[in-house]
Parts: C-alpha cells; structure tokens; sequence
C-alpha cells in the first residue's frame, strides 16, 4: 500500500442503501461467480430486475448493497478499476 490512510464504508450498515432486486441465478454469469472465477466476456453484463418502482435506475445512490454485494455506479468503479483488487472483481450489471 503507497498510504498510511485508509478508508471504511459503512454502507452494509445502512438500510437505506439497500437495493432490492432480483437475479437469474441459472444465468451462467453466476456460475463463475460462486465457483470464483471471472465470468466470459459474452455472458456480461450481469442481469438484475428492480423489485420495487423506487429502483429506478435514476433514483439508484452512486453506491448501495445490491443483488451481487457492494454495487456502484461506472463513476466509482472507474478508479477502482486501476487497482490490483486480488482475487476480487468488478463485473457490469445491467439493471432493468
């Protein structure tokens, strides 16, 4: 690490940033993700349906707990993605 200072997220912690949506979990996009692997190329974006009106796409927070975990906009990911996350990743997800 080239800092001294980290950060902590809470957003686990805050309900309100709960996002509930639901997922095709036979989609072959989850099967990589519970055998921990990067998903193919052709089966992104990962696919998510809002369960509530309130989930409209723009009434969603840059950052929530969603379907998947932690779940945030293209303008938090972008910078993450410059990082080495080890055997985490960052996959798109489509919201309908």
């Amino acid at each position: 690490m080239k800092s001294d200072s980290v950060w902590v997220s809470t957003v686990d912690l805050d309900n309100t940033l709960t996002q509930m949506m639901s997922t095709d979990r036979t989609d072959p996009v989850w099967a990589a993700i519970i055998e921990a692997r990067l998903p193919s190329a052709d089966s992104l974006p990962m696919k998510a349906w809002a369960d509530s009106p309130r989930n409209n796409l723009l009434m969603l927070p840059f950052l929530f707990h969603g379907p998947s975990g932690n779940t945030f906009t293209r303008e938090i990911a972008a910078p993450l993605l410059r990082f080495d996350l080890g055997k985490t990743f960052i996959l798109p997800m489509r919201v309908f």
